[in-house]
C-alpha cells in the first residue's frame, strides 16, 4: 500500500477525510494532465524511521507519496494540502456499505472506508462474525478499536466517546478477521524425474500462492507457501473454491481448483501437487 520508503510500512498518525480539486490528489508529475472532477478522498500522515510523511489517496487507490521530512511532532497541527477541502456533504447513497477496500477473512489486516452507518452495518458490510472481528480508527495519533463482542464495556469506551454508536460517512478504519479454522498442508510439484525410484523423491516443494473464493465468487483470502511447500491459509467456517496460482504461464505446471469445506475451530489438511508434465 505504502510507496518511497524502503522497510517496514510507515505507522499512521493521523488520517483527515477531504474532496480533492482535481484527480491528481495533489501529486501532479511533470506533463502530467488532471481531470478536473472532484474526487473525494484522504490525506494521511505516517511516520517512518522518525521523519514524518504525507500521503494523499482517493477512494480505491494505494496511497500517493506526497511530502516527506515533516516533523512529525507538528503533524497534529498540519494544515490541509492547497487542493483539499473538507469533504463535500455525503447524500448517503452508501450508508451501511463498504465504499472501498476489504476486511480478509480468516486472518491478516485490512484497510477499508465505511460509508457510515451503526456498528451492526459495519459489522455486515464486513461480512466478518461478531464474535471475531475488530476494527481500529485512528484519532490523535493514536488507535481505538472497536470490538462487536467485547464482554466488558471499557473495551469499546473510547471509540463510543468518538462515535457514540454512529460511524460517520467514508470513516477510514483498519479491520481484522482472525480465524481458528482453515486449511493447511504442503504445495509441491512432480515428477521432477521421468523415473521415480523409492530411494528419491519423485516431488519436490514448491512455492506458491493459494487464492480462496466463496460461494460468490469473491476473494477472502489468499496465502503462499514457504520455501518447504508448507501452507496455512485462515478461512472462516464454510464452503471455499481454492485456485492455486500458476508460477509462472504456459502448460506446465498445471493444477486444478478444488472446492473445500471448512469446519469450525479446525484446519483440515489439504496437501497440493502440481504436475510438471514429466513423462
Amino acid at each position: 500500500m505504502f510507496s518511497g520508503i524502503p522497510g517496514k510500512p510507515p505507522a499512521l498518525v493521523r488520517i483527515e477525510a477531504v474532496t480533492w480539486s482535481n484527480g491528481c490528489l495533489g501529486v501532479t508529475p511533470p506533463g502530467a494532465f488532471c481531470t478536473e472532477a472532484l474526487v473525494d478522498g484522504f490525506v494521511v500522515w505516517a511516520v517512518a524511521g522518525g521523519v514524518g510523511l504525507r500521503y494523499h489517496t482517493d477512494l480505491s487507490s494505494s496511497l500517493l507519496l506526497a511530502r516527506l521530512g515533516i516533523d512529525p511532532s507538528a503533524i497534529a497541527g498540519q494544515p490541509l494540502p492547497a487542493d483539499a477541502s473538507p469533504p463535500n456533504e455525503f447524500d448517503g447513497r452508501l450508508d451501511g456499505r463498504l465504499v472501498s477496500g476489504s476486511v480478509p477473512l480468516g486472518g491478516g489486516f485490512g484497510l477499508l472506508v465505511f460509508g457510515g452507518g451503526s456498528y451492526d452495518q459495519l459489522l455486515a458490510a464486513s461480512g466478518c462474525p461478531g464474535s471475531t472481528a475488530r476494527f481500529w480508527f485512528t484519532a490523535g495519533g493514536e488507535f481505538v478499536i472497536l470490538v462487536p463482542a467485547a464482554a466488558v464495556g471499557a473495551v469499546n469506551a473510547p471509540f463510543e466517546a468518538l462515535f457514540g454508536g454512529t460511524v460517520p460517512a467514508r470513516t477510514l478504519l483498519i479491520g481484522a478477521c482472525p480465524s481458528d479454522s482453515g486449511i493447511a498442508g504442503t504445495i509441491t510439484e512432480g515428477p521432477v524425474t521421468p523415473v521415480c525410484r523409492s530411494d528419491a523423491p519423485c516431488d519436490r516443494p514448491l512455492v506458491a500462492t493459494l487464492i480462496a473464493t466463496d460461494e460468490r465468487g469473491i476473494e477472502v483470502a489468499r496465502a503462499t507457501s514457504k520455501a518447504d511447500g508448507s501452507y496455512r491459509l485462515g478461512l472462516l467456517p464454510g464452503s471455499y473454491s481454492v485456485i492455486p496460482q500458476l508460477p509462472q504461464p504456459g502448460p506446465f505446471p498445471s493444477v486444478q481448483a478444488l472446492q473445500v469445506t471448512v469446519a469450525g475451530d479446525a484446519y483440515l489438511t489439504v496437501d497440493i501437487g502440481y504436475d510438471t508434465g514429466i513423462r
